[in-house]
């Protein structure tokens, strides 16, 4: 359907236009009479054709009909049955044109409730400013499949402070080796529409750190019973990705797929994500 404000193409299970804010109650509900109307329509005919035959079977006893059957049994019984007529075959199709009908039906409820594949997209530092009619999602906690304990004995590298709102503290795995299949979940306090990701990969307590350690190259972001794969460059800057579509669910997990090489160390780190949904 299109926006009524904006005039652009949105998704029919949009609540908002992603594009200007506006919201699309008015036109989901036009599209869910004009439906309604239809299958109106539908029930109509297969009530009309199921008096028909109410209304034929209730002929049984008008002479006209008995005479009509006479004639039948005389024409079969005169031929030696290459002549027969049958008149059972008219009633046997009803049965199976309505079916057809239902079948279409079926076809097209499918049809609609059938989403596009999940795509994703990086967008510019100078767009990630204006996400009109989505906020960030509340995260209520985090984990992940391993974490570095800090030589200090804090917990500046656990898995909420990805998500602590605090880039000078990030989580970062404690796997040998480059960290490849270390995951990270936010779990939020309820099911939202999600449709972006701001994130800040690597260490960015300094800039010497972001150099030294891993950063994240290849990330696959799973959300709810959907995933999808990004590639992001190795630059120190705010990085949004951006969703062909709004996803629902209660969690993100982040898995990393691949890396850009630390200079002094190989523990692959993430400061912040913050994620966007209503």
């Amino acid at each position: 359907m299109k926006c009524p404000k904006c005039g652009r193409k949105v998704d029919d299970n949009r609540k908002r236009c992603p594009y200007c804010g506006q919201s699309l109650k008015v036109e989901r509900e036009a599209r869910r009479l004009k439906r309604f109307g239809a299958l109106a329509i539908v029930a109509i005919l297969l009530a009309g054709a199921a008096a028909f035959v109410i209304v034929a079977r209730g002929l049984e006893g008008n002479p006209f009909r008995s005479g009509n059957q006479m004639l039948s049994a005389a024409v079969q019984s005169d031929s030696s049955g290459s002549g027969t007529v049958s008149v059972s075959g008219t009633s046997d199709a009803a049965p199976q044109e309505q079916q057809s009908i239902g079948g279409e039906s079926a076809k097209s409820t499918s049809a609609e409730e059938t989403q596009e594949k999940l795509t994703a997209e990086l967008t510019e530092d100078q767009e990630i400013t204006d996400l009109a009619g989505y906020s960030d999602v509340t995260v209520k906690s985090a984990d992940a499949t391993s974490v570095m304990p800090a030589n200090d004995g804090s917990n500046i590298y656990r898995a909420e402070s990805a998500a602590d709102g605090d880039e000078k503290t990030s989580w970062q795995e404690g796997e040998q080796g480059d960290g490849i299949g270390s995951t990270l979940t936010l779990h939020f306090d309820r099911e939202y529409s999600v449709r972006y990701l701001v994130m800040k990969l690597g260490n960015w307590r300094s800039d010497s750190l972001y150099e030294e350690n891993n950063r994240p190259k290849t990330l696959s972001i799973m959300l709810g019973e959907e995933s999808v794969q990004v590639t992001v460059p190795d630059e120190k800057k705010e990085v949004c990705v951006t969703l062909s579509r709004d996803v629902k669910a209660s969690d993100v997990t982040l898995r990393v797929d691949d890396v850009y090489k630390g200079s002094k160390y190989d523990d692959t780190c993430i400061a912040e994500i913050s994620v966007r949904g209503y």
